[in-house]
């Protein structure tokens, strides 16, 4: 296998799935001037949680994710400089972990920061990606805003940025390739949870048909004895 083009193509691919998987939901948003405000951003930065694997030591980490930010996303937008830390912390661990971003507060220096979000393509809402607006009832609240629209593509040019270090650094490139196979790498379940390997186990019994090469559905079984029938003749012919 040639490993170089297929971690290349690989992350290439990222690429189209954000557009299949986000842009297209974007400007659906858009259209109707409702929704994304979180989902958005939800699958955005579990993109850089993902990215950050390959691009340091193979593992999924807040560190790692936050330096792939710091490394490519500060060079989509200056602005990113020096908040990296923060925007992964409210958007990606809160979305995740608690439905919507955090809400980030401190006791001692007596400020709020709140969050913001804008599903809109127009220039005047654009303008106030990453900018901090203070309440007009109280000047130690804070929103803090992102607009999806420049977040995706963000997100978009520091793949590319990615993608132009890799095709410029071979020592960088096999090292991502050899984290990419890492990651990557199958999970023995006989080694990792035994409960896991006991769900799969009834998984397997319960199969329902048998696809082709393109995927499809070639035969349904109707019982697990027909399951077992169709093993029986695939032993005997292999």
């Amino acid at each position: 296998m040639n490993y170089k083009k297929s971690i290349l193509a690989h992350i290439i691919q990222i690429n189209d799935s954000i557009q299949n998987d986000l842009l297209i939901e974007l400007r659906a948003h858009a259209e109707q001037n409702r929704g994304g405000f979180l989902s958005l951003p939800r699958q955005v930065f579990c993109y850089f949680d993902y990215l950050g694997a390959p691009a340091s030591n193979g593992k999924n980490s807040t560190k790692n994710a936050v330096e792939f930010m710091e490394k490519y996303l500060t060079r989509t937008n200056s602005e990113y400089k020096d908040k990296c830390n923060l925007l992964y912390f409210m958007w990606r661990h809160g979305t995740v972990h608690e439905f919507d971003a955090k809400i980030i507060t401190s006791s001692i220096d007596n400020f709020h920061i709140k969050w913001g979000s804008n599903n809109s393509p127009e220039e005047r809402n654009c303008k106030w990606h990453l900018k901090l607006l203070c309440s007009e009832y109280h000047a130690d609240n804070y929103y803090w805003f992102i607009n999806l629209f420049e977040l995706v593509e963000n997100l978009q040019d520091s793949l590319k940025y990615f993608i132009e270090d890799l095709e410029n650094d071979s020592q960088y490139l096999k090292r991502v390739r050899d984290n990419y196979k890492k990651i990557s790498k199958e999970v023995d379940l006989i080694t990792k949870d035994q409960l896991l390997l006991k769900e799969a186990k009834l998984l397997i019994d319960a199969t329902a048909g048998v696809i082709d090469k393109k995927l499809q559905v070639r035969e349904e079984f109707k019982s697990k004895s027909d399951f077992d029938e169709f093993r029986k003749k695939w032993k005997s012919h292999s």
